[in-house]
């Protein structure tokens, strides 16, 4: 038996009328410009609940803390990994790096030995609280991309609609790239790993987006990612500071990480997931 619900994802798409609009026989509809319901698969839909994972009591919880935390993480631990293959050495212990950054960020705050170390502390302590004051910053961005972008793509299939609105997310980043804000004298290096880079970390915001039924978990993956974005520059020595294009969450190590929870996703059949209602273009 068919299921009777759709997810919340296809809904939201339905409504925004950017996708085909499609009559009972699974066709484009030329009588009128409203989305008419659809029976699904019964094989895209065992369940009811499987069909809205997003609903409470379905593990709705679990993707806002990957969004919120699971990211910050994966973040936070970039420059380690960097550190890791040789790529960029870290100081540690007197954070020789840091005084600058932290001049940049606190203009007029006297900074000696003592009082730098217990600000970078302070700032790697507190970087999921910095998360949730982004959120004001990001969130209208991200409901343009995982939250309408995203949703309009899935008739494509899931990867192209995920790997899709990735690549558009970066390509929106190139201008200021080429205007030298994300990586300075390189600005074709820096198109080029800004827009990977995207799809990369674009690929597990938009699963947060479509398992939870929620753009939530991705607003606050993507404000993860910003206030994550100083830590290299905390940590690297003063006589060698980290190359953005191969360290943290824009650099090539940064995105090994991403990669690998992606391949677990895949492997235990949660990506693409099982209830996500696949509507395919019609030949």
């Amino acid at each position: 038996m068919a299921c009777r619900s759709w997810p919340r994802a296809h809904r939201w798409s339905c409504r925004t009328q950017w996708v085909a609009h499609l009559c009972r026989n699974g066709r484009p509809c030329r009588r009128n410009l409203s989305c008419q319901p659809l029976r699904e698969p019964n094989c895209l839909c065992p369940s009811r609940r499987r069909t809205d994972p997003g609903r409470r009591g379905s593990g709705w919880a679990w993707y806002w803390l990957f969004g919120w935390l699971g990211m910050a993480a994966l973040a936070g631990m970039a420059p380690f990994v960097g550190a890791l293959l040789g790529v960029q050495p870290l100081d540690l212990v007197t954070f020789g790096g840091a005084p600058s950054v932290l001049g940049t960020l606190l203009p007029g705050v006297p900074l000696g030995t003592d009082n730098g170390r217990t600000l970078v502390w302070i700032i790697l302590a507190t970087l999921p609280l910095q998360a949730l004051a982004a959120v004001p910053v990001v969130w209208l961005e991200e409901w343009g991309w995982r939250g309408y972008l995203l949703p309009c793509l899935l008739p494509l299939g899931p990867w192209r609609a995920l790997l899709g609105t990735g690549a558009v997310w970066g390509l929106w980043h190139v201008p200021a790239v080429l205007a030298g804000l994300n990586y300075p004298g390189q600005p074709l290096l820096g198109s080029i790993a800004i827009i990977i880079g995207s799809i990369v970390w674009g690929v597990l915001l938009g699963w947060t987006r479509l398992a939870s039924g929620s753009v939530w978990p991705a607003v606050l993956g993507h404000a993860a990612l910003n206030t994550a974005a100083v830590v290299p520059l905390l940590l690297a020595p003063a006589h060698a500071p980290p190359n953005p294009v191969l360290v943290g969450v824009s650099g090539l190590t940064g995105w090994i990480l991403p990669v690998v929870v992606t391949l677990l996703l895949i492997a235990v059949g949660q990506l693409p997931r099982p209830g996500w209602l696949i509507v395919r273009r019609t030949q």
